[in-house]
């Protein structure tokens, strides 16, 4: 019995990755190299999101400029990336309460199933977010997040948040 609760209280959870453009300028067309705005106070998380970014840089043939470099052209990347528990629903600014008195979920608590006494799982929630800032204007030419879930904060889930906004970021822009 010790063995089947256990089996079951394991996590499992996999909340599927989901991306949204938030802001494309009419004119704006990706422009190389892209420097991500790493600072060295940086540390943790966002070091790793940097590097899970530069690796989706790298494999989509973006140059890449080492942070701090002063150029002529081209991009600066920033981003940011957070956690929450999964427990908690998020609900846009302004958006608090729809027309039905309900609140407006832009992400819903995680509900737990018909066995939810057994679910020991402490899910957790990622947002990653790209902001591409054109060097020369400092205009914002791109902004996207995306937003998955899983049992904590792992490599993986950071590169899959890095390569799904990067990949967006290309495709979006390119498409201009």
């Amino acid at each position: 019995m010790t063995a089947m609760y256990l089996a079951l209280s394991a996590c499992a959870v996999s909340a599927p990755l989901q991306v949204a453009t938030h802001e494309v300028s009419p004119k704006a067309q990706f422009q190389e190299p892209v420097e991500l705005a790493l600072s060295p106070e940086d540390k943790g998380q966002r070091v790793m999101f940097a590097e899970a970014l530069g690796r989706a840089f790298r494999s989509n043939s973006i140059s890449l400029q080492p942070p701090g470099t002063k150029a002529a052209k081209g991009l600066i990347a920033d981003y940011a990336l957070s956690s929450a528990h999964a427990g908690a629903g998020v609900v846009e600014a302004g958006k608090e309460v729809a027309r039905d008195g309900q609140p407006e979920w832009a992400a819903e608590p995680r509900k737990r199933g018909l066995l939810g006494f057994l679910d020991r799982c402490k899910e957790t929630r990622l947002r990653g977010t790209l902001v591409l800032f054109d060097r020369v204007s400092g205009s914002i030419i791109y902004r996207g997040s995306a937003n998955s879930g899983g049992c904590g904060i792992t490599q993986e889930a950071i590169d899959s948040l890095a390569t799904s906004l990067v990949a967006d970021a290309v495709a979006t822009l390119s498409v201009r």
